[in-house]
């Protein structure tokens, strides 16, 4: 039956792949070689050897964690999950500088590029002082937008802070550069 729902979800996505129809050249870059790139990583089978019963469909996601790691260079991370200890490994594979971040004030993350995680069971009451103080620089990633984050995600999309969001279907990501047109796209992931 997963395999069924993830084919359909797959069908009525085709037309969003690969970047298809995007006209911006740094979101078309985002999302060709971080989001839907396909080679392996240089991490991948060290992370796939240090936590081997992972799910297919939870590591696809922790490998894109590794990637926007990767990418982004963050400073810290902040996750919100039960997958924690998973997660962080991943982030930390991705890029060795970042580090968790475990103070309670967050004023000190303005000058910061910052990856923000919310899981599915992530306390959203927490998380809101950290998108106050969101900059260009951070990037939020909402796992489980069509379940049970499905209005937190819509809420997040429709703040006046999120410029350009990326809906994944199985996760949803974030970003505040507010030099940039709100921009929401589909893509199949």
């Amino acid at each position: 039956m997963n395999r069924l729902r993830r084919f359909l979800i797959w069908l009525f996505r085709c037309r969003h792949s690969r970047g298809f129809g995007i006209q911006s050249p740094t979101d078309y870059a985002f999302v060709r070689y971080v989001i839907n790139e396909h080679y392996p990583y240089y991490g991948y089978l060290d992370m796939e050897s240090e936590y081997p019963s992972l799910m297919p469909d939870v590591r696809k996601l922790m490998e894109l964690y590794f990637r926007i790691s990767n990418w982004l260079q963050a400073d810290y991370a902040i996750v919100y999950s039960n997958n924690k200890d998973v997660c962080l490994g991943y982030i930390g594979a991705g890029c060795r500088k970042t580090m968790e971040w475990e103070s309670d004030s967050v004023v000190e993350l303005d000058e910061k590029t910052c990856l923000i995680v919310l899981g599915k069971d992530a306390d959203f009451d927490r998380y809101s002082e950290e998108l106050e103080k969101a900059n260009y620089r951070t990037v939020v990633i909402m796992e489980d937008i069509y379940g049970c984050n499905k209005g937190r995600w819509e809420e997040l999309v429709a703040d006046d802070a999120v410029t350009v969001s990326y809906d994944l279907y199985y996760a949803g990501i974030a970003t505040f550069d507010r030099t940039r047109y709100k921009t929401n796209y589909i893509i199949n992931f």
